[in-house]
Formats: structure tokens, sequence, C-alpha cells
């Protein structure tokens, strides 16, 4: 069992499965340890989380340093996520760029924020951790709603106007399948 050291389930199992010993074994032959029946095991899930060893663990680390960083990258989020709502008009293929590259930036990091915060209540649940998972959310709902502006102003231009974006900007293209799928999907 690949988590088998932060639980017991592989033994409650077995011996949930034990059956009586064969009596018509050779008496030379070593003895194997009889099974613990299910109910001399220790439930499952007694572990705290300082008894489980790391590899099983969550890496928040890996998203933030620590929680002071993730608030610092919480309230940076909060205040950038306005700045999607100007992406309304592209004129150019410049702006639909600059305004992609900022739409999924904040996503990734919006996304990160939500993550961390989930966590961290998943693995130290408390009033302040909930708080910090309800301020993920807002953050995470505000530009959502902020961004609609960039769906409907990609349906907006003209296919062929498009098109010319694609040709002119080759970093542009690098979000074609996105602009595509959002156009085929216009009547959704």
């Amino acid at each position: 069992c690949p988590v088998a050291e932060a639980c017991n389930a592989c033994a409650v199992e077995a011996a949930g499965q034990a059956v009586e010993k064969d009596d018509s074994t050779k008496k030379d032959e070593p003895m194997a340890e009889p099974v613990k029946k299910a109910e001399d095991a220790a439930p499952v899930g007694v572990k705290t989380r300082a008894q489980i060893d790391p590899k099983y663990l969550w890496k928040k680390d890996r998203l933030f340093v620590s929680h002071e960083a993730f608030s610092q990258a919480l309230e940076n989020a909060g205040a950038q996520s306005a700045s999607i709502a100007e992406c309304r008009v592209f004129d150019s293929a410049a702006r639909l760029r600059e305004c992609l590259d900022l739409y999924f930036r904040l996503h990734t990091d919006i996304n990160k924020l939500t993550l961390y915060a989930n966590m961290t209540v998943d693995t130290e649940p408390s009033d302040a951790s909930r708080a910090d998972q309800k301020k993920a959310a807002n953050v995470l709902a505000r530009f959502m709603e902020a961004a609609t502006g960039v769906r409907d102003g990609i349906l907006k231009i003209d296919p062929n106007v498009l098109d010319g974006f694609f040709a002119s900007d080759e970093a542009l293209r690098a979000y074609e399948p996105y602009i595509r799928n959002i156009s085929r999907r216009a009547d959704r």
C-alpha cells in the first residue's frame, strides 16, 4: 500500500479477511504470526499530521514559503484583479495579447491562493484559516466577475480581424486555441 506509513488500513483489512489456520502444515515449517482481529486493530486514521511521514504530506511551501507570503500575495491579487476589467475592447493584437497575459497570470496566481487556503483549512483548521479561505474565494469571485469582459470583448472581434491579429503577432498565437474555443462556444 503506498500510504501504509500514513494509516493502518491494510492491517485492519487483512485482519478482517483472516481465515482460520490450516492444521495440515508441516511441523518443521516456521509458524507465521497470527493476524490480529479487526476489533483488536487501532482505528484507521489515528495518526496526527506530526506522526505522518513528510513524504505523504502536502508541500504548501511550494505555493507560498510562509503565511505572510500568502497574505501579501492575497492582498496583491485582490488589488490587481480589478485591472482585468479594463480588458474589454481589443483594437490591436498587442492589446489582446497583453490582456490575455494578464488574465492567465492573475488566474494562476489566484488559483494558487485558493489552493493554499483550502489546504490550510484541511490541515490546520481554525477560524483564521477559514477566514483566509473565504478571502481567497472572494478574490477569485471578484476576478471572475471582472474578467467577463475579456470573453465578451473577444466575441466582438470580427473573425477576419482576429485572423489578422494572429498573423501579425506571433506571441498571440499561443492563445489561439483558447480564443477559437471561446468563439466556438459563443452560443453557450
